[in-house]
């Protein structure tokens, strides 16, 4: 059955992991190819990699993502209900496998492709090269890895730029662009030819573009039913259509129908077509994918939408309207000359008085069409050339382009990955000396004037500067690129420093607390890293610290990019006397400690030796470490795990202190500081204040004689707290009481 969509995959959905777990292939691939061992799971190398990922600590799950994220949304509904696009409960939704086809490749849901085994927080062998089958499948979809002629892993030159170039970004932006359908791994029956003529990211980034950002919903329903690159015209129409419907729809329930609406009428349109669509999975892809365009640097987030990041709007007309990925045809056929582009048509009144040029599509280039031209029907690269449906008769909604060129022989793999590991190209239309120096003159001027913003804010003095670089600039490209970087790094830096001094208000205070429901109700893109990204502003907004340092990334519009790596806490806040270590997650059930207990306890004792005092009642001269583990709800289990750590030393004989706190105790801690009429502006935040606060919650755990009992104590505490400084208890959440169970009942 021929597939209706194209799709992404998920396993891992950082792409900063990619480069570390690409570093571990590239250790191992020079060993396998000398002993002989092929890339298969009986040869021992997709057990030898797994083992290696495992061992790294990046919190790989024992089953695939697709599970975990339905376990996860399971215990959501315990938070609030939240449905998903198909209208269901997530915690109502099926369990979904992704079968690994050839190679590892990632493709669509399949049960019947489950192959592994899980024993009790652990993971077997074949869990393990399950893990490295899929993760290889990823590597290989971007062209980071390829297997040869004999069977033996390899990376690309493209992988190796990866790991090594010091922007990772621009070396996944080059794959994005020549990523395209068909390709080697999807292709025939499934992907045909005559249907698909699509690249992915240049259709789905003309609309970003042209509709001031897309919704992760909005991806899900829209971006993957795409089959040829000039659909986007037609697609942003229905996305606008939906926007009015959603516009009329009341309350989460209304437009949660909306886009029950729009999947169900999808899924109708395709089984009457007799085409496979998945469109269970697509709001796992849309998450994946929102990350990995994020990461190239082009693209960043306003609200719940992606959008194009300030300052690259230039760059990314000329990457997907102006620029094409001009590919080598094979050495078989003659090279086809692909039309000029024809010159730009005076522009006509669009809709919303919106400028676009007239409805006339450019030819396709000769290779889109077919090797062996209009009339070759018989070619397997053939393609049906469609008359684009607009609504109502307008103005297309997307500018229309030339399709950009496929590469022709994607049947063949070694010459597929040769084209598409090929490091070097497409070439980046602006990386040449130029244009380089034009960047960088203008991001010159750019920082002169957040330069003297942010002396004013720090200092009360204003300064007058201009731009600091001299007449002459170096001729080289790469020498230019590191200035360029060096300029946005610094103009980043500086901007961080000023959003810090702006965000030391009560205000911000209350605007980042109410934050925290959005963020619950996944109303954002890549709400985990929005959570961390919300407890920093938190403690920005008290006001009191010496030193607050973040370990996650920020793109350039200062909006959060990737969550912090394994091996650091998410916030560091020192206050002076004492040091708070702050972890946050969404996880709610029993997944809560086996994910988060042991990197918490491991993350806070690293701190402990680093700033050289123990927790809480140990009453160490040095400056205690006090860690706050913050979720939307507690689950027991890791409140036990704590517990024990805390009072009886079980980790290398040290008082470690993770106090588990849920999101709505923080926000009752510390919604009397918010200078609203309920929280007098003469109530003001001190450390001290803080730290009584902790130390509570420290006794509460050594009165009490297991975790829920703890938990119970931390309620308690928070409330007398709240009652000593004169604020509300009307917030705190009750933790309920356990309640034995009989072990014999009545029969």
């Amino acid at each position: 059955m021929p597939s209706g969509n194209w799709s992404f995959p998920c396993s891992p959905r950082n792409p900063a992991k990619v480069r570390q777990e690409l570093r571990l292939l590239a250790g191992l691939v020079p060993s396998w190819r000398q002993r002989g061992l092929l890339w298969g799971p009986r040869s021992g190398t997709q057990l030898e990699f797994g083992r290696q990922l495992r061992a790294m600590g990046d919190g790989i799950p024992s089953v695939p993502s697709s599970i975990v994220n339905v376990q996860r949304s399971k215990v959501d509904t315990q938070v609030g209900t939240r449905v998903d696009i198909q209208g269901r409960k997530r915690g109502d939704m099926g369990l979904r496998t992704r079968d690994l086809g050839r190679n590892g490749a990632v493709e669509d849901d399949d049960p019947a492709a489950l192959r592994f085994r899980t024993q009790t927080g652990a993971l077997s062998e074949d869990n393990l090269r399950w893990t490295a089958r899929a993760r290889f499948g990823t590597y290989k979809f971007f062209g980071f890895v390829y297997t040869d002629a004999e069977g033996f892993a390899e990376l690309t030159p493209a992988g190796r730029r990866f790991i090594e170039s010091p922007r990772p970004g621009e070396v996944l932006l080059r794959q994005l662009l020549k990523w395209q359908y068909p390709d080697n791994q999807h292709r025939g029956r499934r992907w045909p030819a005559g249907e698909f003529a699509i690249h992915p990211f240049v259709a789905t980034a003309r609309l970003i573009r042209e509709l001031e950002g897309l919704t992760r919903t909005e991806v899900a329903l829209f971006c993957f039913t795409m089959r040829r690159t000039e659909d986007a015209a037609a697609t942003a129409e229905a996305i606008r259509l939906f926007r009015d419907r959603l516009a009329r729809s009341a309350g989460r329930t209304g437009k949660a129908k909306a886009a029950h609406g729009v999947a169900t009428a999808a899924r109708a349109r395709y089984e009457a077509e007799g085409r496979r669509v998945v469109l269970g999975s697509t709001d796992d892809y849309a998450d994946a994918l929102i990350r990995y365009f994020r990461y190239t640097g082009l693209f960043s987030v306003r609200g719940a939408r992606i959008v194009v990041a300030g300052g690259r709007e230039d760059e990314l007309e000329e990457l997907i309207y102006t620029s094409s990925v001009r590919p080598h045809p094979p050495t078989a056929a003659p090279a086809p000359v692909a039309p000029p582009h024809p010159p730009a048509p005076s522009p006509t009144p669009g809709r919303r008085g919106v400028s676009r040029p007239p409805t006339t599509v450019p030819p396709l280039p000769l290779w889109e069409r077919g090797l062996g031209g209009e009339g070759d029907a018989g070619s397997s690269h053939a393609a049906i050339i469609r008359p684009i449906q607009l609504a109502l008769g307008e103005a297309p909604p997307v500018r229309l382009a030339a399709p950009q060129p496929l590469f022709p022989a994607y049947e063949d793999a070694i010459a597929f990955y040769r084209y598409y590991g090929d490091a070097d190209e497409p070439c980046l239309p602006w990386q040449e000396p130029a244009r380089l120096a034009a960047i960088a003159r203008a991001l010159d001027e750019q920082l002169a004037d957040v330069r003297s913003r942010e002396l004013q804010l720090r200092t009360g003095r204003t300064a007058l500067g201009g731009p600091q670089l001299g007449a002459a600039l170096p001729d080289d490209v790469d020498a230019l690129l590191e200035l360029v970087d060096g300029l946005r790094r610094k103009k980043r830096e500086l901007e961080t420093a000023i959003y810090a001094a702006e965000s030391r208000t009560p205000q911000r205070l209350k605007e980042a607390l109410d934050f925290f429901a959005a963020i619950v109700a996944r109303e954002v893109i890549d709400p985990p890293t929005f959570l961390e990204w919300n407890v920093w502003r938190v403690f920005l907004a008290l006001d009191q610290a010496r030193e607050i340092v973040p370990h996650l990334a920020l793109d350039d519009d200062l909006q959060p990019l990737n969550p912090a790596q394994g091996n650091q806490p998410d916030l560091e806040i020192d206050y002076g006397d004492f040091v708070v270590v702050a972890e946050a997650t969404l996880r709610t059930g029993a997944d809560q400690r086996q994910a988060e207990a042991r990197p918490v306890t491991r993350h806070i004792l690293d701190a402990q030796r680093r700033y050289g005092g123990y927790g809480g009642r140990q009453g160490s001269t040095e400056r205690p470490v006090y860690g706050l583990f913050l979720a939307p709800r507690i689950h027991p289990d890791t409140a036990t795990d704590f517990f024990v750590a805390l009072k009886y030393q079980v980790i290398e004989r040290r008082t470690i202190v993770a106090i588990p706190l849920s999101l709505r105790q923080l926000i009752a801690a510390l919604r009397p500081f918010t200078g609203t009429p309920a929280a007098p502006a003469a109530r003001v935040f001190t450390p001290a204040r803080l730290r009584e606060l902790l130390d509570a919650w420290v006794e509460a755990a050594h009165a009490a004689h297991t975790g829920d009992e703890w938990l119970a104590g931390i309620d308690a505490a928070l409330r007398r707290w709240l009652v000593a400084i004169g604020a509300s208890t009307s917030d705190v959440e009750r933790t309920p009481t356990a309640i034995p169970l009989p072990l014999f009942p009545d029969t």
